[in-house]
């Protein structure tokens, strides 16, 4: 089975703290990494560790992130050939504030996955084509994944949609393109207009079926 994954690449920066700081607070972290990153790329790699046949469309700076990125990903068998490499973008960033519980909150600099446009997944409609499953997150434009997802759909592929970090009032033509989205609580709450609520669950889920989506999965 053939997966194409269309989505964000960045390296994360990723501190431990045991409490957010305040606005004009300093706090000190108990750890510090750099790790590869981006909700598309960390698909494409799990999708590569399980054994999927995984090609990533997205995009890099030409920098040293970018390659170690790439390189990262190539290491469990994703095709990255496809993935662009720009002179005039930097490759994107995220910082990343984990608190002991696990609870993260994250600040994202898009960089070069704002050049994933329609324009790019139409020089490489092949990959689409010749894939069976199409996954997207929205890190990248939203108008990219809604031509992504209905070129998909089009096609005959299924479609599974991360929504993350989750927009409210997501175009209404995108939830028919979707075999499956996959929010967590919060964003749930984001995608229905309402707070999370736990009793509520099964109804605000049935919610996004109705707008025409297959499968709802609510982590």
């Amino acid at each position: 089975m053939k997966i194409a994954v269309i989505g964000s690449t960045m390296m994360d920066i990723v501190s431990y703290t045991d409490e957010m700081p305040q606005a004009g607070e300093t706090r000190r972290v108990s750890g510090f990494h750099i790790a590869s990153g981006g909700k598309g790329a960390n698909q494409a790699y799990a999708m590569g560790k399980l054994g999927g046949h995984a090609t990533l469309l997205g995009a890099v700076g030409a920098d040293s992130q970018g390659t170690k990125l790439c390189d990262n990903l190539a290491s469990v068998g994703v095709d990255v050939s496809r993935v662009l490499h720009l002179e005039d973008a930097a490759t994107g960033m995220a910082v990343i504030g984990v608190q002991p519980q696990g609870d993260n909150s994250i600040i994202v600099l898009p960089g070069a996955n704002s050049r994933v446009t329609p324009d790019y997944i139409r020089q490489n409609l092949d990959v689409l084509e010749a894939s069976d499953i199409v996954v997207l997150q929205l890190e990248i434009p939203l108008e990219t994944v809604v031509y992504a997802a209905q070129t998909a759909k089009r096609l005959g592929k299924q479609v599974i949609l991360d929504p993350a970090p989750a927009v409210a009032h997501l175009p209404e033509d995108l939830f028919p393109c979707l075999d499956l989205i996959k929010p967590n609580e919060t964003e749930l709450g984001i995608l229905t207009g309402r707070p999370y609520e736990p009793a509520r669950l099964r109804e605000d889920a049935l919610s996004l079926q109705a707008k025409g989506v297959r499968r709802v999965l609510v982590t």
